[in-house]
């Protein structure tokens, strides 16, 4: 994460809690292309907050600085195909679902398939209206 920080290609944002001031997760923007005026986006919440709205929120909020304040024009995101929830979350935040890539990634050994997401600003324009 330093690394993607200096070098400008990243950068880290922390989701903390109100009532405690604790933190309960990170949005972690990444690759960031000025020419194409896009990013990566990724995300993780600690389980015990799970099913509480938080993530919807901070990424609502998230995505409204990219493309209101920052001027992106495409968001992009990755995710396992059997993560329903975070499947879910994209979706109701008006992510199309661009495809899939089999066998994308390794994780303890074992390839698994990522569905490829996509946001476009006036798309998400539309649902904040």
């Amino acid at each position: 994460m330093q690394a993607l920080q200096a070098s400008g290609s990243g950068v880290q944002l922390v989701i903390q809690e109100k009532s405690s001031n604790s933190c309960i997760g990170t949005v972690l923007l990444f690759k960031l292309d000025e020419v194409s005026s896009r990013v990566e986006l990724g995300y993780v919440l600690a389980r015990r907050s799970w099913g509480q709205g938080l993530m919807k929120e901070g990424l609502s909020a998230v995505l409204d600085h990219c493309f209101e304040s920052v001027g992106l024009r495409r968001i992009e995101a990755e995710v396992n195909p059997e993560n329903t929830s975070s499947n879910k979350l994209l979706s109701a935040l008006r992510f199309t679902l661009e495809g899939r890539a089999r066998k994308r990634w390794v994780a303890k050994g074992v390839a698994y398939d990522t569905n490829l997401y996509g946001l476009l600003a006036p798309e998400w324009r539309t649902s904040a209206a």
